[in-house]
């Protein structure tokens, strides 16, 4: 969490499971910062409650891991464009 925010990404790619933590306090202390990131959660839970959990804590695309994995290349494809024509009309 410490490198995210000192890093302030513009996209965050992050399991729901991890080591030391979970996804979702990640992502809810990613948001209670103000974080202006974008965040991607992949997980190998399918139940629509844990889907539902990640969005009310602040995910922006939630994605099963065995079934949408294949996503992640095109939503960052549209966040690459989406980014550059933002930054090319702050520059003009």
């Amino acid at each position: 969490l410490e490198e995210i925010t000192a890093l302030r990404p513009d996209v965050v790619i992050l399991d729901s499971d991890m080591v030391d933590t979970n996804g979702f306090d990640v992502v809810r202390s990613l948001r209670n910062a103000s974080m202006p990131c974008t965040i991607i959660m992949i997980s190998d839970h399918t139940n629509p409650c844990i889907r539902q959990t990640a969005i009310s804590a602040g995910v922006d695309f939630f994605l099963d891991k065995f079934f949408e994995s294949q996503k992640i290349g095109p939503i960052l494809e549209t966040l690459v464009r989406l980014l550059s024509n933002s930054e090319e009309e702050v520059t003009h």
